[in-house]
């Protein structure tokens, strides 16, 4: 059975596991207690291929996820045979300790931890030198703008003060970066680098940060470069390392170019006239989410495509994670080199990640429902099945408990978090229509009473 038929079943919203090449090869898992069911196909209860005692030993080849199953594509050798199939996650050991070195090692991770490390204090008002009482005014409003993780207000806050002064630019610069809107953050740093002679360690390391979700990475490695020489920073020195690791393994090295984005890929991964048709189909999604959200492209996006091992070796996405979104989108096709629905809708799922982030911090749970909602996935029975026992057992949770970030989350917890957060998604459409959904992302200030009110709705939408 052919790879890509098994992705085209898998939840729209969840890609492979981006393993490191050499890691990879070389990463055996341990068959748990009780044995494990190798399969065909992915949950395939039907099609056994061997029943695995506890202790054998299978090679992990790659991971996929659906929001209430994980399994691992395996291969092991098996009365005298090399035989494949999938496990589930359930039935293994071994990768708990990788997983989180993975995780530590996310680009967009690293990037995100490099904006926040310069923490900036409200100016100094002496006697001898004072600060204008609005300029103060202002910087202390961008600071707790971003700390209250509503960097949308930070640049209005700061529209009196000149694009020249150093703190106004490192708080602009830091929204925008917070947005993932990277031409607009070099926007607001260019002024202060030329006014300090690009001598200044925080700016340049900011100016690395946009270089980087630009996928402009020759100048994001020479600003960062810049900065560390400076000034020792460990978020920018590991987003540094990120970099050159990526440029060792990146072969994207065709494009073609959609309206708002360009389409880099690996000629051997995609024929030119299928990248050509490719970008054609993102235009078409672009297009349609951003007349739902109302978002806007103010810079052309960046949208990677490569073939599955080289997704593996130049990327750290979480291993059920939807897709890979660090400023740029990436994508990986099936080994087929076949582009097909599963593809298309990843890439819309990746999409409204990058439109809602260019309006400012949004919980995890709308950004996940929304994404899954927009993508054409729907709640399945058995996850419906799921969730009106939680509500009539222990209970659904808050939504607001659904935050931070879910690549930790496990299993039973997972498949709680993406359910509950497509079905409120659902319900928001549904009651707010594209016209209310564009208005509340205009208004995060609403999102708490929103919340609340979609608790009560679901607590009643799974009633027994």
């Amino acid at each position: 059975m052919r790879v890509v038929n098994r992705w085209t079943r898998m939840i729209a919203c969840l890609t492979v596991a981006a393993w490191g090449g050499a890691t990879l090869a070389a990463r055996d898992l341990v068959v748990a207690a009780g044995g494990a069911a190798l399969t065909a196909d992915c949950g395939d209860a039907s099609g056994v291929v061997a029943r695995l005692p506890e202790g054998h030993i299978v090679r992990l080849r790659f991971a996929i996820a659906g929001a209430s199953n994980r399994c691992y594509s395996v291969s092991t050798d098996w009365e005298g045979q090399a035989v494949a199939g999938y496990v589930s996650k359930a039935e293994v050991q071994g990768l708990e300790e990788f997983e989180q070195a993975r995780k530590d090692s996310s680009a967009a991770q690293i990037a995100a931890s490099a904006v926040r490390s310069i923490r900036l204090a409200p100016p100094p008002s002496t006697p001898a030198e004072p600060a204008p009482t609005q300029d103060r005014e202002a910087i202390e409003g961008a600071i707790h703008a971003l700390e209250a993780s509503t960097p949308q207000k930070a640049p209005g806050m700061l529209s009196a003060l000149p694009p020249e002064h150093r703190d106004a630019a490192v708080l602009r610069a830091q929204a925008y970066l917070e947005m993932t809107r990277p031409s607009d953050a070099w926007s607001a740093l260019e002024p202060a680098l030329r006014a300090k002679n690009s001598t200044d360690p925080d700016l340049l390391g900011l100016a690395g940060v946009a270089m980087f979700q630009q996928n402009r990475m020759p100048e994001a490695r020479q600003y960062l470069k810049q900065s560390l020489a400076i000034q020792p920073n460990l978020s920018f020195q590991k987003l540094y390392a990120s970099i050159e690791r990526e440029q060792k393994t990146e072969t994207s090295d065709e494009a073609a170019y959609g309206s708002r984005f360009v389409l880099r890929y690996e000629g051997e991964s995609l024929p030119q006239a299928a990248a050509r048709a490719l970008a054609k189909d993102f235009d078409r999604e672009i297009n349609r989410i951003t007349g739902q959200l109302g978002c806007s492209l103010n810079d052309r996006l960046t949208v990677i495509v490569q073939t599955l091992d080289n997704y593996r070796r130049s990327t750290g996405a979480a291993e059920w994670s939807g897709g890979r979104y660090d400023g740029r989108i990436h994508i990986a096709v099936p080994p087929s080199g076949e582009v097909d629905d599963f593809v298309r809708s990843t890439f819309a799922h990746e999409f409204v990640h990058a439109c809602l982030s260019r309006t400012g911090l949004w919980p995890a749970w709308m950004h996940e429902g929304l994404a899954q909602e927009l993508s054409g996935r729907r709640l399945g029975e058995q996850e419906r099945a799921m969730l009106v026992a939680l509500r009539n057992g222990p209970g659904l949770p808050k939504l607001e408990r659904l935050g931070g970030g879910w690549a930790a989350l496990g299993d039973r917890e997972a498949a709680v978090a993406y359910s509950l957060a497509l079905a409120a998604a659902q319900i928001l459409r549904q009651d707010l229509q594209d016209y209310g959904l564009r208005n509340l992302l205009q208004q995060p200030e609403r999102i708490g009473d929103v919340q609340k009110q979609l608790d009560t709705k679901l607590q009643n939408a799974f009633q027994r």
